[in-house]
């Protein structure tokens, strides 16, 4: 019976990665599912973690972003402070930007891939995949 309990208990245990996996910035390559067409005029969206100062930062295809987060490796957990700050110009393509806010707003937790990071809203939906830039 002990066996069986330490098996359950081990089993139920979340793997999740370190925080330290996720710092560094991270090229936006796909939004709720759908692979980023930006255009030669758009700005490389993406995403950096600074996990020890509890700061995000990145493009959002078109103007700059800061804010703070809090993470749990634990759990998984990620989120945004929604009163994140951007820069206000006004570009040829707001499509990718508004997206991009908006799957931000929704994010909830995330995961280490064998190819990169996914962020996901509180459903477990990838809302965001990003790829270690290089």
């Amino acid at each position: 019976m002990a066996a069986m309990t330490l098996m359950a208990s081990c089993a139920s245990v979340k793997k999740t990665a370190s925080l330290d996996a996720i710092n560094g910035e991270w090229n936006i390559v796909k939004i709720n599912g759908k692979d980023i067409t930006a255009t030669p005029l758009d700005s490389r969206a993406f995403i950096g973690f600074d996990v020890a100062a509890k700061r995000v930062y990145g493009c959002a295809g078109c103007n700059r972003m800061t804010g703070t987060l809090q993470a749990d490796a634990a759990t998984g957990a990620l989120t945004f402070d929604d009163k994140m700050a951007m820069t206000r110009m006004m570009c040829h393509n707001m499509d990718v930007e508004q997206q991009v806010v908006e799957a931000m707003s929704k994010v909830a937790t995330y995961q280490t891939t064998k190819n990169g990071l996914q962020l996901k809203d509180k459903e477990g939906n990838v809302v965001l995949e990003l790829k270690k830039t290089e």
